[in-house]
């Protein structure tokens, strides 16, 4: 009863610390009343009353932590690849060049999109993606190689001279089913910008465990 309506508003808005601190307040009147309606002294702390029930809490989720929450779910849809109304809207409007990653925040993207990305950094270091046989991984987008996002760290000059769109997935490195490498002469131009061709070789050939039947490039991808 107490959760159920910020749980959902949760996922839509960013609510303002004061705007939760009223909520919360309520809440907790709400838990310590009188049964006339009359408040009384809050024997427990909120903070206290939110903690896991093995912790001696009631495991009741606080409004901040279930709007973050909801926030590193929107994310996940978009890093997994989700397929719904919502992530269609997302490619088309954000991320028709770039990867939840390495797009921009700026002033005329909706609020909803600036507060999701606020949250992809503290995502990025929490989560651990297996890419599968390289279907899905961007190449110059995804933290997937050694030195982190090549198109980030080497900027545009790389893209341009390998010869592979933006957009690129790192299975255009190997042959079908093989986990071979393509033998591809714009591979060599890494080079020129300190990348090593053996880098690529021994992070693509990786002997991991396979996903659904694909050579895997790598485990951790984030």
């Amino acid at each position: 009863m107490l959760q159920g309506g910020y749980i959902y508003w949760s996922g839509l808005f960013r609510l303002p610390s004061k705007t939760i601190k009223a909520l919360e307040s309520l809440f907790a009147s709400f838990l310590w009343s009188e049964p006339d309606g009359k408040s009384k002294m809050h024997l427990v702390s909120w903070k206290r009353i939110c903690k896991p029930k093995f912790e001696g809490g009631m495991d009741i989720k606080r409004i901040k932590d279930m709007n973050k929450a909801k926030k590193f779910k929107l994310i996940w849809h978009i890093a997994s690849g989700k397929d719904n109304l919502w992530m269609d809207w997302v490619k088309k409007t954000y991320l028709q060049v770039d990867s939840i990653r390495t797009v921009k925040s700026t002033s005329s993207c909706s609020w909803v999109w600036r507060a999701i990305l606020m949250h992809r950094q503290q995502f990025s270091e929490k989560f651990i993606i297996k890419v599968g046989n390289g279907g899905f991984g961007r190449l110059w987008l995804d933290p997937w190689h050694l030195e982190g996002i090549l198109g980030l760290k080497y900027g545009s000059s790389i893209i341009v001279e390998c010869g592979f769109p933006k957009v690129a997935v790192i299975q255009v490195f190997i042959e079908d089913g093989t986990g071979c490498l393509r033998p591809f002469y714009s591979l060599m131009k890494l080079r020129k910008h300190g990348i090593l061709f053996s880098q690529f070789r021994a992070l693509l050939v990786l002997p991991l465990i396979c996903v659904n039947g694909c050579p895997p490039l790598l485990a951790h991808f984030l």
